[in-house]
């Protein structure tokens, strides 16, 4: 809440959320063994209420 309360002035580089990393190491791992898949299909549903 500390940044919100913050003008944007005093923070030109936020921290990015975690959800684009999400978002990359589900393209980076595109072509995925069934591991990796299996891994994105139990984050593909906290992915979706993110990204909503």
């Amino acid at each position: 809440m500390l940044l919100f309360s913050r003008p944007l002035k005093t923070h030109p580089k936020p921290k990015p959320p975690i959800f684009p990393t999400i978002q990359i190491n589900k393209t980076a791992f595109y072509p995925a063994p069934q591991k990796t898949l299996g891994i994105l299909q139990k984050i593909s549903p906290v992915f979706a209420k993110t990204k909503k």
